[in-house]
């Protein structure tokens, strides 16, 4: 029954478990072949606290020696610069020049346009455009070491974006030589308290972590600084020059004034609450969007049980209505999500609670103005705002859209500005933002939800130096699954991997202990792990040097004559076909190498041999090194996902190459084939 509804026939499941009584359990998104693929583990050293007080964390700014630009280095050519309205990249530009550098200029415009020798200009928001700009200077041979982006500094281009397509650009190309982009900005980071901050901005922070994590040959920085008055000083050009000339390890750096600062992270105790001196009102009105998942009703549970407060719960899915919910529990079954929910708010408002329960999508500014009329003409008042609505982010930065990303920012950023407007005139007590430990380690396939969180933490730090009222972002680590990981039975062999997961996550208690303090203490940004920190923070930035460890451990390996293990290819639904031409074996060679596999069909399905969008990257990397030709990441995810359809696509790619070359260059090209 499985394979036919592998095969696309389409099953009357409800039909055939019309007997059973089923439960909903996670499970792989891939099919148990009965193969064992055994790894040994790597001794891990125990860096979990179990002590609550060893959980908090402030971002905190160390001032540190001024970086000096070394005499008569030169810096990576060629070099490219992205300059901005204010004429920080324009004065770079000059200095550089007047080093003798090979410096091209990008500016902001209509359309992909060659201006003048070495100017060019681009659309900030087409994808196209950065192709086009990186295929040119990859033709006339400057594909760029040196990557200068100034366009942080305005305020009308959409940065986040701009990194992203300049590094789906990159990463369509055959570079592999170390690329820097240096991301300038400015009013982006509290350093003095004393900042116009610019929110929006930090969604290129999200940008610039994982840019460097996904693309091993990249390593993005990001330089903030003031313009005081948009008068741009000799110094402040001079600092920058010193930055891009020198190979500092700081990811994030921030001059103000004269001074040179980096952003730590530092631990700091926070005191038991005491609803003395709470923000919290006895009876206040709380709206807690994402108010229906289990961040949502544990935080709403403790507000019921602290100060019976009357709770307005914001949900974008369709929810029963209060005089359906008794009919609802008698018709569904006890484990149902919507059934649990219902008996999770009876139990509120025993608990002394009056609860609200409205259906809105956070990101529409219409919908969530009818929430607060609603609300108003339900309680006369709101006195603060809890906002959990959040959607998990996924999928590496080469395949990443603007469509998709949207599901993943709109929640975070766009609602955030939408319930700021919203209810920005009823003198709030609070307003509390759920962000996440990605914002400040990134990860593989995280850039989207990275951003949206790095923008969080930039709104509270914003809402800070303005002195507006208490905003708080928490910075959370991973919460325990509330009734599903807990309540689900597991076979024993799995119940040490559950307990591994509960040891580094928090239980609802720890969160409504972390949230009491956290609102104690009125700081505008604290970061929750049960991990330390810094340990986190570097083991992030040692994924920049992930293809780099893995080329050395294959020469190691080939040097000294060990062979790498190799698994039987997996039983497909297709017979094996072994490769026919010389481009067919060395794709299937590279498919082998790094799939561990010791066959590999010219009909075999990347997919179907266990392939994902990592494993992608570094196939496609390794054929761009072997045929010098350009071939796209998404070559992979169409119709190129066999071998002999790749190698199709390979010959033409090379045949396209050979007529733009001499026909010794032609030669060469095809004894490397």
């Amino acid at each position: 029954l499985g394979k036919l509804w592998q095969a696309g026939v389409e099953i009357n499941w409800s039909e055939f478990y019309q007997s059973q009584r089923c439960y909903r359990l996670p499970l792989p998104t891939y099919p148990f072949e009965r193969q064992r693929f055994w790894i040994e583990p790597q001794t891990k050293v125990n860096l979990i606290s179990q002590d609550i007080n060893d959980w908090f964390y402030v971002p905190v700014w160390k001032q540190t020696i001024p970086i000096k630009a070394p005499i008569n280095q030169q810096i990576m050519q060629p070099c490219l610069v992205f300059v901005d309205g204010l004429g920080v990249g324009a004065e770079l530009v000059r200095e550089l020049q007047q080093q003798g550098q090979n410096v091209m200029i990008v500016q902001a415009g209509d359309k992909f346009a060659q201006l003048r020798d070495g100017v060019y200009s681009i659309h900030p928001q087409t994808k196209a455009d950065y192709d086009a700009l990186i295929q040119e200077l990859c033709l006339i041979n400057k594909a760029p070491k040196m990557i200068v982006h100034c366009w942080g500094i305005s305020t009308n281009i959409d940065n986040f974006w701009s990194l992203i397509f300049l590094a789906q650009a990159l990463g369509q190309e055959p570079i592999n030589d170390e690329v820097q982009i240096m991301v300038i900005t400015n009013n982006l980071h509290n350093v003095t308290g004393e900042e116009d901050l610019v929110p929006e901005k930090s969604t290129l922070l999200g940008a610039c972590k994982v840019i460097g994590q996904e693309f091993t040959n990249i390593t993005c920085r990001n330089i903030d600084m003031l313009i005081p008055q948009q008068r741009i000083k000799p110094i402040l050009i001079k600092k920058l020059l010193a930055e891009i000339t020198t190979n500092s390890e700081d990811l994030t750096v921030a001059y103000r004034g004269q001074h040179r600062w980096i952003q730590t992270f530092e631990k700091t105790q926070l005191e038991t609450a005491n609803l003395a001196n709470s923000p919290l009102r006895q009876g206040g009105v709380y709206l807690i969007t994402g108010g229906l998942g289990g961040i949502g009703l544990t935080i709403a549970e403790y507000l019921a049980e602290t100060v019976q407060a009357k709770l307005v719960l914001i949900g974008r899915s369709q929810f029963p209505s209060r005089d359906e919910w008794e009919q609802w529990l008698i018709t569904h079954d006890d484990q149902n999500t919507i059934s649990l929910t219902i008996k999770k708010l009876h139990h509120l408002e025993k608990i002394g609670a009056e609860v609200l329960v409205l259906t809105a999508d956070v990101t529409n500014l219409e919908q969530m103005q009818s929430v607060k009329q609603q609300v108003l003409a339900e309680f006369g008042e709101i006195n603060g705002v809890i906002h959990a609505a959040g959607v998990p982010g996924g999928g590496i930065i080469q395949l990443k859209t603007p469509e998709i990303a949207a599901r993943v920012l709109a929640p975070k950023v766009q609602g955030t500005l939408i319930i700021d407007k919203v209810f920005c005139d009823e003198e709030l007590d609070l307003f509390m933002l759920c962000s996440s430990l990605t914002s400040i380690l990134g990860g593989l396939g995280q850039v989207d939800y990275c951003a949206a969180n790095a923008f969080l933490d930039g709104f509270a730090q914003s809402k800070a130096c303005q002195q507006k009222p208490l905003t708080i972002a928490i910075n959370w680590c991973g919460w325990q699954e509330v009734e599903m990981l807990v309540n689900t039975t597991i076979p024993k062999e799995l119940k040490n991997h559950r307990q591994e997961h509960l040891n580094q996550a928090i239980s609802p208690q720890e969160g409504v202990e972390i949230f009491s303090r956290i609102l104690h203490s009125r700081l505008p940004q604290v970061v929750v792990s049960k991990q330390n920190i810094d340990e986190q923070i570097k083991q992030s930035h040692a994924k920049l040097n992930l293809a780099t460890q893995l080329d050395k451990l294959e020469k190691q390996l080939s040097k000294s004559n060990l062979s790498q293990q190799f698994h039987p290819r997996p039983n497909l639904k297709n017979p094996y076909i072994a490769p026919r031409s010389d481009i067919e074996k060395t794709i299937a060679e590279v498919w082998q190498q790094i799939m561990g596999l010791e066959q590999v069909g010219i009909d075999d399905n990347f997919f179907d041999l266990g392939g994902h969008s990592l494993l992608a990257t570094q196939i496609i990397s390794q054929l761009r090194k072997t045929f010098s030709i350009e071939i796209p990441l998404n070559s992979l995810f169409s119709d190129s996902s066999t071998i002999i359809n790749l190698a199709e696509k390979v010959e033409q790619l090379i045949l396209e190459k050979i007529e733009n070359l001499s026909e010794e260059e032609a030669q060469r090209l095809l004894e490397v084939s």
